[in-house]
Parts: structure tokens; C-alpha cells; sequence
């Protein structure tokens, strides 16, 4: 969420000093726009860091689904720049992060799913009744 909030608050959105975008070879219009593109993705980042938060305070369920989450999304980050390359000066700390996001969140899908006994609590909470309170439900199909 930090490296959102430095897209969207930054002078340079973190396009130049985070990615090395050569945003003073580009004309005024040219920097601004690449520089409000970069806080606007920030935006996004922030509101699905958010939702993260929220899956991990109020539903812990969805953290295996949010752990795919991230993984797809710098996945796609990846595949959309090398499909479109963007020209860098000098070295990005940007890329490092990618990659290890990437790793973080394969670790973490595979903890959240296979750590603490989740996909046992999953084989048992199978013949549960949807409707909490309700033992009899689970033994009569027709509820």
C-alpha cells in the first residue's frame, strides 16, 4: 500500500526515481500524462490493498483467493511489459519488487492452503449444514 501511496502522492509518481522512466526526455504534456497514468494504477493498487485488508480481517477464507490475486496481477504486469516494453534509464528498483511479490505470494497460496490443516477443516466442513444451528439440516436432504 506504501508504494501505492507514493504513485498517487510523488512528485514523479515514482515513474523516474522507482521505474526509471526518463520522464525529462518527454515534453511537459508527455511527463504529466505518464505521471498521472502512475497514479491512477496506484489508486487501483490502493484500493485492492484494501480489499486484501478486508479479506484478511473479515474473511479469512478468501486469503487463498487473494494470494492468486497478487500473483496474477504482477503476473500480468510482467507479460503486459514485455508485450509493450517501456524505455528505462539506468537501474529499476521497481523490478525487484515484481519478482519478489511473485515468489511471496506463490509461498503464501501454498501456506494458506496446505498450513494449519485447511484443506482438512474444508474435508469435515463438507457434511456441515449451511445454516448454522441447524444440526438437523445436514442429516435430511431436503433442507
Amino acid at each position: 500500500m506504501t508504494i501505492s501511496l507514493v504513485a498517487i502522492f510523488a512528485r514523479d509518481g515514482g515513474a523516474q526515481s522507482a521505474d526509471g522512466i526518463p520522464l525529462d526526455t518527454f515534453g511537459s504534456g508527455g511527463a504529466e500524462t505518464v505521471i498521472a497514468v502512475v497514479a491512477l494504477l496506484g489508486l487501483s493498487k490502493l484500493l485492492l490493498g484494501f480489499l486484501f485488508l478486508l479479506a484478511a480481517f473479515r474473511n479469512r477464507a478468501m486469503i487463498p483467493l487473494m494470494y492468486v490475486l497478487i500473483g496474477a496481477n504482477c503476473l500480468g504486469h510482467k507479460g503486459i511489459g514485455w508485450m509493450k516494453p517501456i524505455v528505462h534509464v539506468g537501474t529499476r528498483a521497481g523490478g525487484f519488487v515484481s519478482v519478489a511479490l511473485i515468489a511471496l505470494s506463490v509461498i503464501g497460496l501454498a501456506l494458506s492452503l496446505g498450513g494449519r490443516g485447511y484443506l482438512q477443516r474444508q474435508e469435515s466442513g463438507s457434511a456441515r449444514s449451511a445454516f448454522p444451528g441447524h444440526e438437523a439440516c445436514s442429516r435430511i436432504t431436503s433442507c
